[in-house]
């Protein structure tokens, strides 16, 4: 995996602030490390990496916030034309915690393409914003899987906005083994 550098320091400290939530969230519930992993099926040492910030991929993220009864929420902001944050979206959100995770990734993908769109952008300018293809920039917009935080962050600055990186506490309890 290639990782690239900020488009702009804010964008480090967004995944940091997300990181410092989710362990913020877990301890607030009173869970250790281990009894958040065994209640999500992990390793005490895949959620320790999780939260020393060593794993942006989006999917690792939203699974650690299932266990802590949240849901991390990305969307455009800032961006000429928005926003992008479609609440009435959330209606079609399916109930499966999995499937819902990935209906949340496809949509901020529908999110970051309609976002370039209503600024006028092509694919081929994002792209050399980017140092890419607009080719890239395509195959981007339509990934299915393996998202990192880091890449929709970039893609923002990208077309002149930045990432929105929030946690959603949900209503119900938890129930994380001692």
């Amino acid at each position: 995996m290639i990782l690239f550098d900020d488009l702009h320091p804010d964008d480090h400290t967004a995944r940091i602030n997300l990181r410092n939530m989710l362990v913020e969230r877990r301890v607030d519930l009173g869970y250790s490390q281990a009894a958040l992993a065994q209640h999500i099926g992990a390793s005490q040492g895949w959620v320790a990496n999780i939260e020393t910030g060593t794993n942006w991929h989006i999917a690792v993220l939203q699974r650690l916030a299932r266990g802590i009864n949240a849901r991390i929420v990305l969307y455009p902001d800032g961006v000429p034309g928005g926003p992008y944050d479609n609440p009435a979206a959330g209606l079609f959100r399916p109930t499966d915690p999995t499937d819902a995770d990935r209906w949340d990734q496809q949509n901020l993908l529908a999110d970051l393409a309609t976002a370039r769109e209503a600024t006028g952008l092509t694919r081929r300018q994002v792209g050399e914003r980017l140092g890419c293809s607009g080719s890239a920039v395509g195959n981007y917009e339509r990934t299915r899987t393996g998202l990192v935080l880091i890449s929709p962050q970039r893609y923002c600055r990208a077309i002149g906005g930045r990432l929105a990186v929030e946690l959603e506490h949900l209503d119900a309890a938890v129930a994380v083994p001692a």
